[in-house]
């Protein structure tokens, strides 16, 4: 899927990326996380692509590609395969985060260079003052034709910017540059927080939460139409997009239908969500948790490179506990062949 902002198909590149956005972000951004090959002595390319098209059976308008266990350069091919596998099919985006704007400007190059759409720009802590926070961030959300989401999450570093945490005043300058096509709320956000961003940004960016029941909420008086990458894979399959029909029904109005739906899945997405709050709170994820959740409804699987960033794998206990979810939300599974999870579908299939 292109973005005519990058290809210089519209005249102007606010009308460009305004465009794009409308028409693009509606809907589920889904997840790609690396595959290995044995040993982790270098990335699993058909483990990827397999990813990939599972993510469009799952009926994602995009994908974002996520970073554990990998090197930059390990990346920066990861954005490649994940891009090509997708072109003409489904967005793409990468995540942007780095210490500096240097090496931001770096990350950004990488990934228009790959054929992303798109990117999860993280504001971190640098200047003191509101003003050269939103300078250093102007400049780099200028230096790309990329669309940018921005990401919205605490720091103890901005409450002298915010009560929030969040440098909320900055956010709502940079929602005018005009390839800003959205903003990213994190599950941890509170609902004044939420109520707050929808508030000041949804007239100009969209707004979406990763916690599924604020945005059922946050419906009722915003427009929502888009969900920022989290992991769905938790609570649908290609033949049960759950996540992905409340989404369109919120958009339509259709809010009963939604809220009927949501029920159906409570139980399995607050299990997760109970699994992955412990790991949110210190900016981290159950990674090899997620890889097996996706195995579970057709992903690649395959154990991540272990290291400071990546859990232990899921045991026994784990394991039954995900497949119970499932089942009580009347999701069918793929297979249970804990061989097979361990290296992935693409390496268990070339033995």
């Amino acid at each position: 899927m292109e973005n005519p902002a990058v290809s210089g198909t519209v005249k102007t590149r606010e009308a460009a990326s305004k465009a794009w956005a409308n028409a693009t972000f509606r809907g589920v951004e889904g997840l790609v996380l690396p595959s290995f090959r044995a040993g982790y002595d270098s990335i699993d390319e058909a483990g990827i692509r397999h990813d990939v098209r599972a993510g469009i059976a799952q009926g994602y308008f995009s994908l974002f590609s996520s970073t554990p266990g990998l090197e930059r350069g390990e990346y920066r091919r990861l954005l490649e395969i994940v891009s090509d596998e997708a072109r003409g099919r489904i967005a793409t985006s990468a995540v942007v985060g780095a210490a500096t704007e240097e090496m931001n400007r770096e990350l950004l190059a990488d990934a228009e260079r790959a054929g992303c759409t798109h990117v999860l720009l993280t504001i971190r802590s640098g200047p003191a003052s509101a003003e050269d926070l939103y300078a250093g961030y102007k400049r780099l959300i200028e230096s790309t034709p990329l669309g940018i989401v921005l990401y919205a999450y605490r720091s103890a570093a901005f409450r002298a910017l915010h009560p929030s945490g969040i440098p909320l005043d900055v956010f709502d300058r940079l929602a005018d540059l005009p390839n800003v096509a959205a903003v990213k709320l994190t599950q941890t956000l509170d609902a004044a927080t939420a109520f707050a961003f929808c508030r000041r940004l949804s007239d100009r960016i969209l707004v979406g939460t990763a916690d599924l029941g604020m945005l059922m909420v946050l419906a009722q008086t915003f427009p929502i139409r888009w969900t920022g990458q989290w992991l769905t894979d938790c609570v649908q399959s290609p033949e049960q997009r759950n996540v992905v029909d409340i989404v369109d029904s919120l958009a339509n109005g259709r809010l009963d239908e939604a809220l009927a739906r949501y029920w159906q899945i409570a139980p399995a997405y607050e299990r997760f969500a109970a699994l992955q709050r412990p790991y949110l709170l210190r900016g981290a994820h159950p990674w090899n948790h997620m890889k097996y959740y996706q195995w579970c409804v057709g992903g690649n699987g395959g154990l991540l490179r272990p290291g400071p960033d990546v859990e232990p794998p899921p045991d026994a206990d784990d394991k039954q506990s995900i497949q119970e979810a499932y089942r009580n939300a009347g999701i069918s599974l793929r297979d249970r062949d804990d061989a097979t999870f361990a290296c992935g579908r693409a390496q268990s299939e070339a033995r």
